[in-house]
């Protein structure tokens, strides 16, 4: 092998920069709203899309967005320091009546 062809695989190999990415610490969170006017939900994976869901008033709708690396390295620092596991895992008020609910589903790494 000559010399520039030699070069040419360490500068492919070894000249690419590694984009950072950082892991969800779950496979997926949806977070959810509803009260007497909407509802909608909002999802993020271990892709780059977040999925957003209107399911009232009628007729449903689907979105998504596509984040750039680096929102979604912000996004992923922000939930790995939100340590959820510390907060119970239900919330009511017992005097509450055709309020706001928020629902947090979360689907762990296995």
């Amino acid at each position: 092998m000559n010399k520039k062809a030699f070069l040419l695989i360490l500068i492919t190999f070894f000249g690419c920069k590694k984009e950072e990415t950082i892991e969800y610490p779950f496979d997926s969170l949806i977070l959810s709203s509803s009260n007497l006017a909407e509802i909608n939900s909002i999802k993020f994976t271990k892709s780059d899309t977040i999925y957003l869901q209107r399911n009232y008033p009628n007729p449903k709708q689907n979105f998504y967005a596509i984040i750039s690396n680096d929102e979604k390295i912000k996004l992923n620092t922000f939930l790995q320091n939100l340590n959820l596991k510390k907060y119970d895992s239900l919330y009511y008020d017992k005097n509450l009546e055709d309020g706001q609910d928020y629902l947090i589903n979360i689907k762990e790494k296995k």
